[in-house]
């Protein structure tokens, strides 16, 4: 789950039970904007996109295994 959602800028995505490979933030004309390394076995991950324009993007998370989940994040300034 990402939250808030609208937000913005700052957002929390529960990635419980999760082995992220990679992260990308792709916005609504599906370029890629940002891509991320995550290295942190944390629970939750916090993403400061303060600096992104107001709109609508898509959150990208690839495990390890190769799944993809994606999540809509709207980011309203």
């Amino acid at each position: 789950s990402i939250t808030p959602n609208p937000g913005e800028g700052f957002f929390k995505v529960n990635i419980v039970d999760l082995s992220i490979a990679g992260i990308q933030l792709i916005s609504a004309d599906g370029k890629t904007i940002e891509s991320l390394n995550y290295l942190n076995d944390e629970e939750t991950l916090t993403l400061d996109l303060s600096n992104y324009n107001t709109g609508l993007y898509i959150l990208q998370i690839t495990t390890h295994d190769g799944l993809v989940y994606s999540g809509k994040l709207m980011i309203a300034n």
